[in-house]
């Protein structure tokens, strides 16, 4: 069976990692004073950038996405947002808890998600041949989830190799929507980038943080998917399209008739649907799964661990 798993903020927010919200409020408390020491971006083109993103209220990304479309600075906007990601990112990956440890007792579902799969195996080779069968797709910077992965198999298996651990390879394939912190050979995990280094990795660490031309790939993936997962995800127009799934009517249980005679003829998304909507209410829940499912989803207000615990 074909899982995938799609992550929003919520899903690592338990192991200390911030919010949208949470995000905004470091970038705007901790990295203005550390512009005067970036090289690579100009102390008073971070200053304006900076009152603007303040005076906007909107996330970073957000910020991000509409400057980077429409404004003349929109280099120096890209700049600023990867640089105070990268700078806060980097900070709280040094400072994340996991297992008991978990900053948010009660909701370690990456704990409850590796045990699900323990309890389906016996051995490293049943291990990995179950994680072919599993697709990761975050719309998180942070690496805390392969982290935490790759831990747990260094922890348990003595089958595997020193070289496999060393070179970081993942069983299970993560695909990071908007980029990411970069992979553990470019950047190990709990390393402060400051950017009063000079830093100029971060281009290669951060991608696009417009990109869509993943979007078919993680498409083709939930259309082979028997499950999705939606995790502290949101729902946001702008995070469906990037998956490809903006138009609920990619989303088929059975043919409907074509007004113009015959069958409607598109792919079909075959997946069971299961996402929590913690913080949300009824009637949202419902126009969410209106909107975007046909109704059939199984969105419930419950957090993570709940829903890999009652669900997975």
């Amino acid at each position: 069976m074909n899982t995938t798993l799609i992550l929003g903020a919520g899903a690592s927010m338990p192991y200390g990692f911030p919010s949208g919200n949470d995000l905004r409020e470091y970038i705007l408390k901790y990295f203005p004073s550390k512009l005067t020491d970036v090289t690579i971006l100009r102390k008073s083109a971070g200053d304006m950038i900076c009152k603007k993103f303040n005076d906007s209220g909107l996330t970073i990304d957000k910020f991000t996405q509409i400057h980077s479309q429409h404004s003349t600075n929109a280099e120096d906007v890209v700049n600023f947002a990867k640089l105070s990601i990268t700078d806060c990112l980097t900070q709280k990956e040094k400072e994340s808890q996991f297992n008991e440890n978990c900053l948010l007792k009660g909701q370690d579902w990456y704990r409850a998600f590796i045990q699900n799969i323990f309890g389906k195996i016996r051995t490293y080779d049943e291990f990995i041949n179950y994680c072919k069968n599993l697709t990761v797709v975050t719309f998180n910077y942070d690496r805390s989830f392969e982290y935490y992965l790759l831990k747990q198999m260094d922890a348990v298996f003595t089958e595997m190799s020193s070289r496999e651990f060393q070179n970081k390879q993942l069983p299970i394939e993560v695909i990071h929507v908007y980029g990411s912190l970069g992979d553990f050979n470019q950047l190990e995990y709990r390393t402060i980038m400051v950017p009063s280094k000079g830093y100029s990795g971060f281009y290669n660490l951060i991608g696009d943080m417009n990109r869509t031309d993943q979007t078919e790939k993680i498409y083709t993936k939930i259309l082979d998917s028997d499950q999705l997962f939606f995790l502290g995800f949101s729902y946001l127009k702008d995070n469906m399209e990037a998956l490809g799934l903006n138009d609920k009517h990619k989303f088929h249980w059975e043919l409907r008739d074509n007004p113009k005679g015959g069958k409607i003829n598109i792919k079909e998304i075959r997946a069971k649907v299961f996402g929590t909507a913690l913080g949300f209410s009824d009637e949202k829940i419902d126009i969410l799964n209106s909107e975007y499912f046909f109704g059939n989803a199984i969105l419930k207000p419950i957090d993570c661990k709940t829903m890999i615990d009652n669900y997975f």
